[in-house]
């Protein structure tokens, strides 16, 4: 006798995977310094050394003495500039439509604050996280930061085409918030779009095989 409720267990199983990372995520955003603080723990708030050296740096990008490392990867032969902006020492990147600025931390971190603008002006800005969640920036934003339920390894910046990002604080800290279950740190953290591979694969296993269970 064969059976195909194979099939529909594959595709529970698979819908459970690719759904999981989304169901356990939590993300806390702030507009500002003072409420950013309430969402990490206690003394863990920490201002990364933003020094950066004079003069233009191209594809390695600039490495803080904090360990994060700054780069701006639209092209073999981009360079990120140091400039003076919002009263200190920022970095500026490109202007093109691929133009990013994408911020490393040594390790993942569950929360991250920044300052930035563009030059000239843009209309709006993208910032990218390495789980994969996007937020869609108004303009006028210059402070923004996040506490997540799971570490970061990378905060992805963007402007409008024509418009140069320009990145002038960063700080960083531990969550208030619960981590993600069996999330004890960076490495054990998957990315959503391999969650959907896996998921896509057992769809497809469960599509094509038939379980006999006699």
């Amino acid at each position: 006798m064969q059976a195909y409720i194979g099939r529909g267990v594959y595709m529970a199983i698979a819908i459970g995977i690719a759904t999981g990372a989304l169901l356990h995520a939590s993300t806390l955003t702030s507009y500002t310094f003072t409420d950013w603080k309430t969402t990490v723990q206690p003394g863990s708030a920490q201002d990364v050394n933003f020094a950066p050296p004079s003069g233009t740096f191209g594809p390695a990008g600039y490495t803080t003495s904090d360990g994060f490392t700054i780069t701006g990867p639209d092209g073999a032969t981009t360079n990120l500039q140091e400039t003076f902006f919002n009263g200190g020492p920022s970095v500026k990147g490109g202007s093109d439509a691929n133009a990013q600025v994408v911020v490393t931390p040594p390790t993942g971190e569950t929360a991250l604050f920044f300052g930035f603008g563009s030059s000239p002006s843009g209309t709006g800005y993208t910032l990218t996280l390495s789980d994969g969640e996007i937020f869609n920036l108004a303009a006028d934003t210059s402070l923004f930061g996040f506490s997540v339920s799971h570490p970061i390894t990378s905060a992805t910046f963007a402007s409008t085409p024509g418009s140069s990002f320009v990145l002038s604080y960063i700080g960083y800290g531990t969550t208030t918030q619960t981590l993600d279950a069996g999330d004890p740190g960076p490495s054990s953290t998957p990315e959503v779009s391999t969650l959907l591979l896996i998921g896509t694969g057992l769809l497809l296993i469960g599509k094509f095989r038939r379980i006999s269970f006699f």
